[in-house]
């Protein structure tokens, strides 16, 4: 197999949607594609619930939680919300947008393009294989959407009705 075909498959493992393309910015235009899906399919993977996966709320309710402390806050609000009938879709759905929206943020502000008037920059950058190295910033705020696993980019569901 070639370093492109690798590339290529690498990509498509990460749920690239065109692995191809992205393949061919990093061997032509040095943009650290592979870096860049990595932590796109990192971030929708361990950060952002799974629309399909609302067993994290069941979790909380039976979770241990000092009412004092964090999530407590959240728990009463999530148990509000059921009791007046809200559905776990419904809650999965805005907790979705709300993490997305939070992680944009944080991306838009290490990539640069958020207002910033404190005394240091700071970013993201892909490491050398033995990761002790700097190589090259890593931007991906634009290719966040793309990198939802539903294939919808954060777009509502189907209606059931």
């Amino acid at each position: 197999m070639s370093e492109h075909e690798r590339l290529v498959q690498q990509l498509r493992d990460l749920r690239c949607p065109n692995p191809e393309a992205y393949a061919q910015m990093q061997e032509q235009d040095d943009q650290p594609q592979l870096a860049r899906w990595s932590l796109i399919r990192w971030i929708w993977t361990r950060c952002i619930d799974q629309e399909d996966d609302p067993s994290w709320i069941d979790r909380l309710f039976r979770a241990k939680i000092d009412p004092g402390r964090y999530p407590a806050q959240m728990v009463s609000g999530l148990r509000e919300m059921v009791s007046k009938g809200v559905s776990t879709d419904t809650i999965v759905d805005v907790c979705r947008c709300c993490e997305f929206e939070a992680i944009g943020s944080l991306l838009a502000f290490l990539e640069g393009s958020a207002v910033n008037d404190l005394p240091a920059q700071v970013c993201i950058f892909e490491l050398s294989e033995d990761g002790k190295t700097p190589l090259r910033p890593v931007n991906i705020l634009y290719s966040l959407m793309a990198g939802d696993p539903t294939g919808r980019e954060l777009a509502p569901r189907e209606s059931e009705d």
